[in-house]
């Protein structure tokens, strides 16, 4: 009900929260195309990035929408609040057309760290996503059984495509960090025995090199998550 229609571009900025799964899925089923973006870039990255992705809406945290500036809010159709779905500023009342995404139809665009230049947009399809997704889960043999802790952030390949999408194609739970810090790691895999934990290398030293890691129980990760046949082409 804001003219927003299939095809149509959606950032995404916020940090790790359930609700980023919601907002995600809402736009790519939809036949949108979301942007998610990197939230540690400045005010005027975001700005840019918002504006050369063409994006008719915004889904934001409450803690970024301040940086984001007011003409490119004032440019969006629509502006909502990932924390409670809450509308913030809308401008249009249209009807949009939305229609079922194809395999080969755009679903995402995920700009770089831009750490050689501007930040680039990459577009990734529908059938790219699900198919990377769904066969890294089965190289990790995940089952519905698993609970796989997520400390990686959604918005990134690695946290998205790699974690979310590989861990929902197998019917797991997702054990969500909001922002990663070695005790809620640890704490979260005890509490909630989770069986994996995703990470890069120095999320991995942090948390074996915690003072407090022996007065966690590790036991519920399982070993060899990676071993197995590696996945089809």
């Amino acid at each position: 009900g804001a003219g927003i229609g299939s095809g149509d571009k959606v950032a995404l900025l916020s940090s790790n929260m359930p609700n980023w799964s919601v907002c995600y899925f809402a736009i790519v089923t939809s036949g949108m195309v979301a942007v998610p973006i990197l939230p540690d870039f400045s005010g005027s990255e975001l700005d840019m990035i918002i504006t050369h992705s063409e994006a008719k809406a915004l889904f934001v945290s409450d803690k970024l929408y301040t940086r984001i500036s007011k003409e490119v809010v004032e440019r969006m159709n629509i502006v909502v609040r990932t924390k409670n779905l809450g509308i913030i500023a809308r401008t249009s009342f249209e009807l949009g057309a939305m229609t079922e995404p194809k395999p080969e139809d755009l679903a995402v665009i995920i700009y770089t760290s831009g750490t050689t230049s501007s930040p680039k947009g990459v577009m990734l399809t529908h059938r790219n996503i699900l198919n990377d997704g769904f066969f890294i889960g089965e190289g990790m043999k995940l089952t519905p059984n698993d609970r796989v802790c997520l400390p990686v952030p959604y918005f990134h390949c690695f946290g998205c495509v790699l974690g979310i999408m590989a861990i929902l194609t197998h019917r797991c739970t997702i054990v969500g960090i909001e922002d990663f810090d070695a005790e809620m790691v640890l704490r979260a895999i005890d509490r909630e025995r989770a069986t994996a934990v995703y990470g890069v290398p120095t999320m991995y030293i942090a948390e074996l090199n915690h003072p407090d890691f022996e007065k966690y129980d590790m036991s519920s990760l399982r070993t060899g998550i990676m071993a197995g046949s590696p996945c089809p082409p």
